[in-house]
């Protein structure tokens, strides 16, 4: 025989038994745990005036990884002037409603996303206005030139914008 145990040619050898024993061993191996991952997407948006939504900036955390038997985390991240309008989630990623910490399990071979998403409305600018307003003021003199009266007129208090002109006369 071979001492590897590839094939050999032997002859029989007359009154005899020859015998071969192959001894197989084992070896108890621990099943690999498999693993699945997370990760948590933050989206900022604005709507403007005409309806339209703009993405202001988008935060994606790092991925993380963990057996079945392993949680991960997730939660809302809040930034002033944003409210938190929905929630996605892709591949089973697990979150409460309202954006508070949730604590769930990992999926092996798979990669669960939680996506989280703010608007701030855009606000009609504030114009600034100026005001104005003519006064007359008429003055009666006698021959001598001594004031017998004085009559006061105030106009009507316009209001426009910096880029708006106004009329004045006598």
């Amino acid at each position: 025989f071979n001492e590897d145990g590839s094939q050999k040619e032997a002859s029989y050898i007359a009154d005899t038994k020859q015998e071969v024993t192959y001894i197989y061993q084992k070896e108890e191996q621990k099943p690999v745990e498999k693993k699945g991952s997370f990760q948590e997407h933050h989206i900022y948006q604005t709507k403007k005036l005409d309806g339209t939504i703009v993405e202001d900036s988008r935060d994606d955390k790092e991925v993380t990884e963990g057996t079945e038997k392993e949680n991960y985390k997730t939660s809302k991240q809040d930034k002033e002037g944003y409210k938190l309008v929905k929630v996605e989630s892709t591949n089973g990623g697990k979150f409460n409603e309202d954006g508070s910490q949730k604590e769930a399990a990992y999926i092996a071979d798979t990669k669960q996303e939680v996506t989280y998403i703010y608007q701030k409305e855009e606000q009609k600018p504030v114009e600034e206005t100026g005001k104005f307003v003519e006064h007359h003021i008429y003055i009666t003199k006698d021959e001598s030139g001594k004031e017998i009266s004085i009559k006061t007129e105030d106009g009507k208090v316009q209001i426009g914008k910096k880029d708006e002109t106004y009329t004045t006369g006598k």
